[in-house]
């Protein structure tokens, strides 16, 4: 027994949807050719900016003396590296493999990435990930609150000490649970007013 007809194959590879965003992309980035980055940190600034009168010929000329402090922070690279093993034919005689291959290789580094970035200890080979930084801000979600409210109040802590926030990185889940909060009336609190006109 035997097909009497000869199967198709569908050109591309079919797989799982990949991660739209990455942390990366709120970051700035640039390159390095060392094994260790150094920078110059500010650790205080005492600001004794006060009015003095206008300047007299009896005048001592003094003015508030401020003053500031800094530190020099040296960062290890750290290398984030997997392979898939190939024999050299296949790659040579199916181009399109060696493409998916390399694509996918360098999705899962940028998975990685997010993860070290988040969640990284900073000991051994790892990255120092912003959630585990004992020195980063921090806004814990009362039993009263909606998510909208702590995400707000989370913000205004970076914003008081003159943060600028560029991007909210949030679980689809509780990002979910904010566009499907109601109010009393049971209307949506989170309107898109784009694309909803509010309603």
């Amino acid at each position: 027994a035997a097909y009497m007809y000869e199967t198709d194959r569908f050109a591309e590879y079919v797989k799982d949807p990949d991660r739209m965003e990455f942390i990366r992309e709120l970051l700035p980035t640039f390159g390095v050719s060392t094994g260790a980055v150094e920078f110059v940190r500010e650790t205080s600034f005492t600001n004794n900016a006060g009015m003095v009168p206008e300047y007299a010929a009896t005048d001592s000329g003094a003015k508030p003396e401020s003053a500031v402090a800094f530190e020099i922070v040296t960062v290890p690279i750290r290398t984030i590296a997997h392979f898939i093993p190939v024999t050299r034919q296949i790659v040579d005689d199916e181009r399109q493999l060696r493409g998916y291959i390399e694509n996918r290789l360098l999705y899962g580094l940028r998975l990685k990435e997010d993860q070290q970035l988040l969640y990284g200890t900073g000991t051994g080979n790892e990255m120092n990930g912003s959630l585990t930084d004992g020195s980063i801000q921090s806004y814990s979600q009362l039993s009263t609150e909606t998510l909208i409210d702590a995400v707000r109040k989370a913000a205004t802590i970076a914003y008081v000490d003159e943060y600028r926030p560029t991007g909210i990185v949030m679980n689809h889940n509780d990002w979910e649970t904010i566009e499907l909060t109601k109010g009393t009336d049971d209307h949506y609190i989170w309107v898109n007013v784009a694309t909803s006109n509010g309603s």
